[in-house]
């Protein structure tokens, strides 16, 4: 069948235990601090939803996000308050934020124009997700825009790669008073 939800001691002993079968795949996303696991389960016709299961051994799912897009990348805030992942219900996967436990109320939109893996920092009070940020190694014909050497943020496929590959549109330039880190987590406006 297909991947489901698994565990097994780090040391290896034992055989892996399933928590739960279904005719879908699962992925685990993260831990919360109220004891539960976030996982993302395709389903036909309704993309990637987002789960949490009880680690009490009750083996309890509750259903957090559930659209026709598909919402990946779920994690809790350190406090237990926020629930931040990503979608692309927009056409594009955009990061958001939303009230933890209870998630049907209001959501906020986080990234400008593109991200994607949201991850809290440790105190929570800072929310970085993927888009990227670099000085310009080469152009291409005819962008007059950047030159070898200019510091750029945007966003491209491979972010987390040494070198990335864009269209010039996807990328501006980089604020003189940022760091490269934070710099990698502002989003890019059009």
């Amino acid at each position: 069948g297909p991947p489901n939800l698994s565990n097994r001691p780090p040391e290896g002993s034992g055989g892996p235990e399933r928590l739960l079968a279904s005719d879908s795949i699962q992925m685990p996303l993260s831990f919360t601090p109220d004891r539960r696991l976030l996982f993302s389960e395709e389903v036909q016709g309704q993309g990637r939803n987002v789960h949490a299961l009880a680690l009490d051994g009750s083996g309890r799912v509750e259903p957090l996000l559930t659209t026709v897009a598909n919402e990946l990348n779920a994690e809790v805030s350190p406090d237990g308050r926020w629930l931040s992942y990503d979608s692309n219900e927009s056409g594009q996967f955009e990061v958001y934020v939303r009230p933890y436990p209870s998630v049907g109320g209001r959501r906020w939109k986080i990234s400008l124009h593109g991200g994607r893996q949201p991850h809290w920092s440790r105190d929570g009070r800072e929310l970085y997700y993927r888009d990227f940020s670099g000085a310009v190694s080469a152009v291409g014909e005819g962008v007059t825009q950047f030159k070898p050497g200019d510091r750029i943020i945007g966003r491209a496929r491979g972010s987390f790669a040494e070198y990335v590959i864009m269209p010039a549109v996807q990328g501006a330039a980089m604020p003189k008073n940022l760091s490269w880190e934070h710099a990698a987590s502002v989003g890019v406006a059009a």
